[in-house]
């Protein structure tokens, strides 16, 4: 579940699944150059959703790069 959506000074997008992202043990990103690609983000705040990528290592946690909202589905 998305309990929050941030977006930094620097446009990148972050899909937090935890209270403390600092302790998550898995994140999302979404970078400026793919944002225009996705609309309204901050509807996702609440919902269950399935995130499909591939998953690497960022600074000793797990973390799918989301480049295209084919990569979101919901999952009610």
């Amino acid at each position: 579940r998305v309990l929050r959506v941030y977006t930094s000074r620097s446009e990148t997008t972050f899909l937090d699944f935890c209270a403390d992202y600092r302790n998550c043990p898995f994140g999302s990103v979404i970078f400026s150059s793919d944002r225009d690609k996705f609309g309204d983000l901050q509807k996702l705040t609440g919902h269950s959703i399935e995130i499909h990528g591939a998953i690497t290592v960022y600074q000793g946690r797990a973390e799918i790069i989301i480049r295209g909202p084919e990569q979101i589905r919901d999952a009610r």
